[in-house]
């Protein structure tokens, strides 16, 4: 018998592992963006040039001096690129297409902890043993793709949004199991949960939502249903309090210290903080990507095929639960209910909470429904439980009612679900072609040098943050270099070419970048501000030269540029005098600051039905 009762449990965590790998395999398809491109363009070089143990030993170091005090949290980045470079390298996976594997993998094992959770809850509060295949069909009908940039764990952050989610529920299962001798009997569960209290911790700050949570959980009980008891007292302080004070009197060095992240940092004195806050835990709810989605992909198309897969898992988890038996008939606490309830509000508010305090995220979430951030990954799951809890015990009160709401209305509103998220993905995919190019690169290395370069053209010529941009460059040519021995981008022999490459600062909208590298813009602005970074290993010493494409139209250019502390110099352009130079000194990855004022009559350009002023030159650097 406990044979068999041991190979159903097994058996029902690989099927439920499974269903949710075949449910989630269309994220597969979203290109690596945001801070993931960065993290597998940095950590594929080092590691493929200095070995395993170098990238370990740099991201332990880094989370330990910069903004974050999670080593364990540099620990899992760096498994989890390791990882996706062994699938790239034995399998024939690339590896925007094996990250894209590793973030479903990701999630699907975040379920797996949930669930783990859900099996404790189910055996506490005698709910129906249906109550698993439940919230596994509420987990799947309301997951939701955010896109398009790095605020959506479903598209972006696996390592930190998943790790953390998945250490933060086996402990709320762990800690629940260990305040129940009655039905658990192995006293290792408080140790279990005291480990993973500290593991988390030092994963990800966020996983202080989840020592609130376990702290209502069991203290909630403790006060209201049968008073205190040490063996409850001693876990809550060991498990719960000394874990939150660990991570506040950590995050209060970091601060003093001199470390400064606006992502870390506190900022309560925007006047719509609360709006911001109300907002960003409604974003967190069922269905409330629609009306973004609408935004985004007004006429976005899906993948049909992917849909009615999907759409098949939810209906045979519908029927799976209603097939399913009763546990038993016994009363449930409502003491019990409410501290899983409470537990899970508070899961989702403080995550929610901790990010809407920091600067960097009111800036970004911006009190648009539908934007979320990593919060969105403990939150989700929460209020799943949460509607997972009232059908299980809906299925107690009247088996009739549970029977339409779970095969009608969870499928038909998870379809509704689907057809978002899908519109999404193959939007994200397409839109971030850019991303795969580069990354294809660093399998199949093109042998032209000026067609690698145009790369980065197209890179610095997105509307991207400057720090971004300057990470990926650098990860992008620290792995070339480590796999092939040469540099991705050789500034310094491309023959007519010079070793710079411009940035987008003002302007963006209307700067359009001719194909090819030919290092020629136009732009229908005014006024358009760039930065050009010069990206030669030796100091340069020549001419700075800026040249206007000869043109029959009226035009006046206005160019001011200033590099580091020196004042700011003016070369102006005509129709008539489309060249002009200074002499400057360059040091590696110095930056030149240009500001281009124009005026005069608009060009019609032959191949384009569009009016733009006159085409500029990107400027080259000419020895004397």
């Amino acid at each position: 018998m406990k044979i068999n009762r041991n190979f159903r449990a097994v058996l029902t965590v690989v099927s439920s592992f499974l269903v949710s790998v075949i449910f989630l395999w269309p994220l597969r398809l979203i290109m690596p963006i945001a801070d993931d491109l960065h993290l597998i363009t940095q950590g594929s070089g080092i590691m493929r040039r200095y070995g395993f143990m170098h990238v370990l030993d740099l991201w332990t170091d880094f989370s330990l001096s910069s903004a974050h005090l999670t080593p364990i949290g540099g620990v899992w980045s760096a498994i989890y690129v390791w990882i996706t470079n062994q699938l790239a390298l034995r399998t024939p996976l690339t590896l925007a297409s094996a990250w894209g594997v590793m973030r479903v993998l990701a999630i699907a094992i975040a379920i797996q902890g949930a669930l783990h959770f859900g099996r404790t809850i189910t055996r506490w509060l005698k709910l129906s043993d249906s109550f698993n295949f439940i919230f596994l069909l509420v987990l799947l009908a309301t997951i939701q793709v955010h896109g398009y940039w790095s605020n959506d764990p479903v598209i972006s952050f696996p390592i930190a949004a998943w790790a953390f989610c998945t250490i933060g529920f086996y402990f709320l299962s762990f800690l629940l199991r260990a305040t129940n001798s009655d039905i658990w009997t192995k006293r290792s569960s408080a140790y279990i949960a005291t480990a993973l209290a500290f593991l988390g911790v030092l994963t990800y700050e966020l996983f202080i939502a989840f020592l609130v949570a376990g702290f209502l959980l069991i203290g909630w009980r403790s006060v209201f249903q049968r008073g205190w008891r040490n063996k409850d007292f001693y876990l809550l302080l060991v498990a719960t309090v000394l874990p939150i004070l660990f991570l506040l009197f950590g995050q209060v060095a970091r601060l003093s210290s001199g470390s400064s992240y606006e992502g870390t940092e506190i900022s309560v004195q925007s006047t719509s903080i609360l709006k911001m806050f109300f907002v960003a835990v409604i974003s967190t709810l069922p269905l409330t990507n629609l009306h973004l989605t609408h935004l985004l992909v007004p006429h976005g198309k899906i993948v049909a095929t992917q849909f009615w897969t999907s759409f098949v898992v939810l209906i045979v988890l519908a029927v799976w639960s209603i097939r399913s038996k009763k546990l038993n008939n016994y009363r449930t606490s409502r003491i019990d209910i409410t501290s899983v309830l409470s537990a899970m509000f508070a899961l989702s508010v403080v995550a929610t909470a901790v990010i809407i305090v920091t600067p960097k995220y009111q800036s970004e979430l911006n009190s648009i429904v539908g934007k979320v951030y990593i919060n969105y990954a403990p939150a989700w799951i929460a209020t799943s439980l949460i509607i997972s809890l009232f059908l299980g015990l809906m299925l107690n009160l009247n088996r009739r009612l549970f029977a339409i709401v779970g095969l009608l209305l969870i499928p038909i509103a998870g379809a509704w679900q689907m057809t978002a998220n899908l519109r999404q993905v193959v939007a994200l995919t397409e839109n971030s072609s850019w991303s795969k190019q580069m990354l294809t690169l660093l399998e199949a290395p093109i042998p032209e040098n000026l067609r690698r370069c145009n790369e980065f053209d197209r890179l610095f010529s997105l509307p991207l943050p400057e720090y971004y941009q300057s990470a990926i460059y650098e990860g992008l040519q620290e792995s070339y270099s480590g796999t092939y021995g040469v540099p991705y981008c050789d500034y310094e022999n491309l023959g007519t070419r010079s070793a710079v490459s411009v940035r987008n600062v003002a302007g963006i909208g209307p700067v359009e970048f001719l194909a090819g590298g030919e290092g020629v813009f136009w732009s229908n602005s005014e006024e358009v501000a760039v930065d050009i970074t010069y990206r030669g290993t030796q100091r340069f010493i020549g001419l700075l030269e800026v040249r206007l494409e000869p043109t029959p139209c009226l035009i006046e250019y206005k160019v001011i540029i200033k590099i580091g502390d020196h004042l700011p110099q003016s070369l102006v352009l005509t129709n008539q005098a489309v060249s002009a130079s200074r002499l400057v000194a360059l040091n590696p990855n110095q930056v030149i600051k240009v500001n281009i004022q124009q005026s005069g009559e608009f060009c019609k350009i032959p191949t384009d039905p569009r009016s733009f002023m006159p085409l500029l030159m990107i400027p080259r650097l000419v020895n004397n």
